[in-house]
């Protein structure tokens, strides 16, 4: 009897020597399938955020998608049809809807684009984390982090380009004002008044529009780029030409748009 259960405890020790030899192989299987999806996954992300830079970036994408929709601003509810007051007033009343459209539009899609980075970074930790996938390639490695480089420098470019004062902030806000009245030229709506087309405008008369007036018998010209600005005496129609010193103080006052329309970018800094 004795003899019988020795055999039976033996064979059952057997068995489940068996099962977890069993377990541990295939334990050691799942392993490997891990750490061959971890590296196609990783690769094939490397892979997809460089595509995504050099459209970003390269093929100008993320410019094109923000030019377009300052385009598309909505129809406010605001009178912009009054252009009596100048340019200047009316850029004032699109800056801020501007800056939410840009926000929620193109603030939604740079999300999407941290999103992808920030993927490819986990998995990376991932890795590095795991014993069984061994190093993330060297040269995929570097591409991966020199993409984020270029992405976030474009966009810090970028952002610094939309500050107050820049000839690109100046052309969205133009853009969203020309979609609030797309039947008339923004140099047709606020043309200079008719006496200020005598003396001191040159050939620039053409150009020039209303930013604002000064005072009941002073108001301020410039051009459509704000790279050029006159003051005209409204009594006499004369024209004087503003220095470049007195054309940025007249940009820091309170006439000109203030907000940060490129605040949508800090997410890629």
């Amino acid at each position: 009897a004795e003899s019988a259960q020795s055999v039976s405890a033996t064979c059952v020790q057997h068995d489940r020597l068996q099962t977890l030899g069993w377990r541990l192989a295939e334990m050691s299987r799942e392993e490997r399938r891990y750490a061959a999806a971890l590296r196609r996954t990783w690769r094939d992300t490397a892979e997809s955020t460089s595509r995504i830079t050099d459209v970003l970036v390269d093929g100008g994408l993320l410019l094109h998608y923000v030019r377009l929709s300052a385009s598309r601003l909505p129809k406010l509810l605001a009178n912009t049809s009054d252009c009596s007051d100048g340019l200047a007033a009316a850029l004032l009343q699109v800056e801020s809807p501007l800056q939410q459209l840009l926000a929620e539009d193109v603030g939604g899609f740079t999300h999407q684009v941290d999103r992808a980075f920030t993927l490819s970074e986990l998995l990376t930790q991932m890795w590095f984390a795991s014993d069984l996938a061994g190093s993330p390639p060297k040269m995929e490695l570097e591409s991966l982090q020199a993409s984020w480089q270029k992405v976030s420098q474009a966009a810090g470019e970028l952002k610094s380009s939309l500050e107050q004062g820049k000839p690109l902030q100046r052309q969205l806000l133009l853009r969203a004002l020309e979609a609030q009245r797309p039947d008339i030229a923004v140099g047709t709506a606020y043309a200079p008044p008719a006496q200020c087309s005598r003396g001191g405008l040159g050939g620039a008369s053409g150009s020039l529009v209303l930013w604002r007036y000064e005072h009941s018998f002073s108001a301020l010209l410039s051009s459509l780029q704000g790279d050029a600005a006159w003051r005209c005496n409204l009594k006499t129609g004369l024209t004087t030409r503003i220095n470049e010193m007195e054309l940025a103080e007249l940009g820091s006052q309170s006439g000109a748009p203030r907000n940060q329309l490129g605040a949508f970018l800090s997410v890629l800094l």
